[in-house]
């Protein structure tokens, strides 16, 4: 190693303890974080990697929560659980691949607070590197990592997702969640029996997509309206049979009879799947706080003029808010 590199490496070290409070040491042709205490990163980083990610440290960017910028490298957080080597990919002007203890992923998560000791080995990041002075637009990049994370999940049988920063009162949070049930038995007799609406549930908390945990849950109201329109149409024909036996047929009674199974058949119908359960299963003022304030107050400013029946497709009580709710429901699912 001669001098000129031995004093850039000193020069760039200088940087990172000035600029973001955290120190390296140059020992035996390799760069060993001092501090933040970080016995995970204890092998080292080589002087040709170290002399690459620094430079332009001191202009490090963070491009949104997942990603971050220097010099020639793009760095993207995953959550990747496999614990498997992955297939790099190249193109005319860069190459991807996924790492361990991203260097400028941890540089930036000491930066802005995220993590003030173990940031380079709590993540994984795809890399992207560049070849030459050519640079994608951050958009186009982003379309090419997610490609580059669908092939690799495809190849391996299990997905590789972008993540976000970590922050510790996240964690805490959690962990003050979990800590209640930690002396708590659960009965096997209070457990529901399986349903495949769990499956879907399960699937929705999972995942890291909207849109695709938004389905997964509407696919938990499907799975239920079915049983809860039969449920309540038992209810009321046998409120309306008991009725007749006690005070006769007429036409109009027999009437309300079949209009009522007409109405079990119709809250059957795809778009009547959100009222069906929202009429008869929740409690809309105990939701409503739970619900995105951009409905809250749609909601809440909803106006008595839709005309809407008590008997609109649906068995049990129907009101104009309910109807609204479910709407929005219905046509987000679309």
């Amino acid at each position: 190693m001669n001098e000129m590199t031995i004093e850039t490496i000193n020069e760039r070290i200088e940087i990172l303890k000035q600029n973001f409070g955290v120190e390296f040491e140059l020992e035996d042709d390799k760069v060993y974080l001092v501090t933040p205490e970080d016995d995970m990163f204890d092998e080292g980083l080589d002087v040709e990697s170290f002399i690459s990610y620094t430079e332009d440290i001191e202009n490090i960017t963070k491009i949104d929560d997942t990603s971050v910028r220097c010099g020639k490298y793009r760095q993207t957080i995953v959550y990747e659980d496999g614990n498997k080597s992955t297939p790099y990919l190249k193109t005319d002007d860069c190459i991807l691949s996924i790492v361990d203890k991203p260097f400028l992923i941890g540089i930036m998560a000491i930066k802005k607070g995220y993590d003030t000791e173990g940031a380079f080995s709590l993540y994984t990041a795809i890399e992207l590197e560049y070849y030459g002075e050519k640079r994608l637009p951050d958009e186009e990049e982003t379309i090419l990592i997610k490609r580059y994370l669908y092939d690799v999940s495809s190849k391996l049988g299990y997905a590789i997702f972008i993540e976000k920063f970590h922050c510790w009162p996240d964690f805490t949070k959690k962990d003050e969640t979990l800590s209640k049930y930690s002396d708590y038995a659960l009965s096997v007799e209070n457990i529901p029996p399986y349903n495949k609406a769990m499956d879907y549930y399960i699937e929705a908390l999972d995942s890291v997509n909207a849109d695709i945990r938004f389905l997964s849950f509407y696919k938990v109201l499907e799975y239920f309206s079915p049983a809860v329109s039969k449920k309540k149409y038992y209810e009321e024909m046998n409120k309306r049979l008991d009725a007749l036996s006690v005070l006769g047929r007429t036409y109009d009674d027999v009437k309300g009879v079949f209009e009522l199974a007409m109405r079990h058949d119709d809250s059957l119908k795809d778009n009547k799947i959100p009222l069906t359960i929202i009429s008869n299963c929740v409690d809309l003022e105990m939701l409503s706080e739970f619900l995105p304030k951009r409905i809250q107050t749609r909601l809440k400013n909803f106006k008595k003029n839709r005309g809407i029946s008590k008997e609109d497709g649906t068995i049990g009580k129907v009101d104009e808010k309910s109807k609204e709710l479910a709407d929005i429901i219905y046509f987000t699912r679309h």
